[in-house]
């Protein structure tokens, strides 16, 4: 812990956290985060998604990694091939999907799949784009928990 109190990367990534956690409360407070402006995060969250996939991109195609064999190959290939792709990883958890629903199935159980939404007072704003007045002002991490 103490290592951890000294590092100013540590420091860094953690005050940024916090940081872009208040923005984007601060714009659901604003209402800019509903099904008529932008459905799940604000735009601004967004766009900071979008530059650090770009920077991560930019990274990954600008360097390389060698094996013990001395064969080089470039990180961005590596990633592309393996689970911490997107596209790789959505096709994996939907075989995992169907291998269970397939085992349930042999066991004579059903598969299903449920979607657990939080209660209308988790929401800042109705499905009409007005204001929800039973608001309880609370944060996705207060639903999440």
């Amino acid at each position: 812990m103490l290592n951890r109190l000294s590092c100013s990367s540590w420091w860094y990534s953690n005050i940024n956290k916090i940081r872009l956690q208040h923005v984007e409360q601060a714009s659901r407070n604003l209402n800019l985060v509903n099904k008529h402006a932008s459905c799940y995060s604000s735009n601004f969250a967004v766009e900071n998604r979008n530059t650090q996939l770009k920077n991560s991109y930019d990274y990954l195609a600008s360097s390389q990694i060698i094996n013990e064999e001395g064969q080089s190959y470039s990180l961005l290939d590596i990633y592309n091939k393996s689970v911490a792709n997107p596209f790789i990883r959505k096709a994996e958890l939907m075989i995992r999907i169907r291998g269970f629903e397939e085992v349930a199935g042999q066991m004579g159980h059903a598969g299903e799949f449920y979607t657990i939404t939080a209660p209308s007072k988790m929401h800042a704003v109705l499905s009409s784009g007005k204001p929800n007045p039973k608001f309880n002002d609370s944060t996705p991490k207060d639903v999440n928990e």
